[in-house]
């Protein structure tokens, strides 16, 4: 390259380094000298895995085009700066060819992102921040409210033993209160332990439908018969998730709670509808794995909905908009399924109710 297309490259943004077949470098634009902070001078002419090598990842994916005449992509590079720092650049790297179409070299074409990277670290250092804010807050709130009644429950067992003829009917209401209130705590401390340190699943294949069925058994024990109905729609054909059916369970029963309590303290009542069905539109799988057919559940529910500011809080430990409840339920729910490999989402209207959709990856056929 030469004369006006070197200052077109130079007026670029993005770093430009062209090799030649001997894999030396050619061209090396004002942005280039920049990002690296090498001048043109000391670059030119010189072998691009010599000026490269302590950007492996730069160096390889260079040479690996050049080898193979492919272009190649590559988010968040490291490399190496003059002066010992480095930087992050997003960099694609092409094949050059001549007029006969003969491989002649390579293009690095690469952007700075360095500063980009450490505002979104901030960021979310400081949503770790606010959320740490926010378990400690919640934390706090929980075990404060038993401790005091404990503390009162206390005080009236020590009033009564120090003055005797204290009512033992009292007494033991006192005792009982004492460990319900730290069956509490200690069950918030579970919670807390099951959603920091997880366990490992015990994986195997898993009959949804029959999961959903015992779990609407169970409810519908805990509401007793009246004012919530339960519509189950299920698909008898489903194929099993590869999963573990006590954690799908827990995930699966908080859902179905959350719902119970939107509805209990209307006087019409409403409607619980469950369904499940093969999600033709999508394919779930890890990035080294096959993708998989997807199995969909949702729990529909007529209730009062989610008002859209609280809707991005759902899964952020120890928010909640019950009266009672930790708020660990949905982001322990959350975290169970994507560890199958699934995806768990709300979608709800204020005053028209509320749908939860979990979606798993189905078992592979054997």
């Amino acid at each position: 390259m030469g004369g006006g297309s070197d200052h077109i490259i130079d007026c670029l943004d993005d770093g430009i380094v062209v090799v030649d077949r001997d894999h030396r470098v050619v061209t090396f634009n004002q942005a280039a000298e920049g990002i690296t902070g090498l001048p043109k001078g000391s670059v030119l002419g010189r072998p691009f895995a010599e000026i490269f090598g302590r950007s492996p990842a730069f160096a390889a994916q260079m040479a690996r085009t050049l080898e193979t005449g492919q272009t190649t992509l590559h988010h968040d590079a490291r490399l190496s700066r003059r002066g010992g720092d480095f930087a992050w650049v997003d960099l694609t790297c092409s094949p050059v060819m001549d007029e006969s179409g003969a491989p002649a070299g390579a293009v690095a074409v690469f952007r700075d992102r360095t500063t980009i990277r450490e505002m979104e670290e901030q960021s979310r250092h400081s949503d770790r921040l606010a959320l740490l804010g926010t378990m400690a807050v919640g934390i706090a709130h929980e075990v404060k409210n038993p401790l005091g009644g404990i503390r009162g429950a206390a005080q009236i067992l020590k009033k009564g033993v120090a003055e005797g003829g204290k009512d033992p009917r009292t007494l033991a209401e006192c005792a009982d209160l004492v460990i319900r209130q730290v069956d509490r705590i200690d069950g918030l401390i579970e919670e807390l332990l099951e959603f920091s340190s997880p366990k490992r699943l015990n994986l195997a294949d898993v009959n949804v439908n029959k999961v959903l069925n015992d779990l609407v058994a169970l409810i519908r024990a805990e509401v007793g018969e009246g004012k919530i109905a339960f519509r189950l729609v299920f698909d008898p054909s489903l194929p099993p998730v590869r999963g573990d059916e006590t954690r799908l369970s827990q995930v699966f029963l908080n859902v179905l709670r959350n719902s119970v309590d939107a509805l209990r303290d209307r006087p019409s009542g409403g409607t619980i509808r469950i369904v499940s069905k093969m999600d033709l539109d999508l394919h779930l799988g890890r990035p080294d794995q096959s993708p998989l057919p997807a199995i969909a559940v949702e729990i529909s529910d007529d209730g009062p909905g989610v008002r859209s500011e609280d809707l991005e809080k759902l899964f952020t430990p120890f928010y909640t908009t019950k009266a009672r409840g930790t708020g660990l339920g949905l982001a322990l729910s959350h975290r169970l399924v994507e560890e199958h490999g699934g995806s768990l989402r709300f979608q709800s209207r204020y005053g028209e109710g509320t749908t939860v959709r979990v979606v798993l990856p189905a078992a592979e056929t054997r």
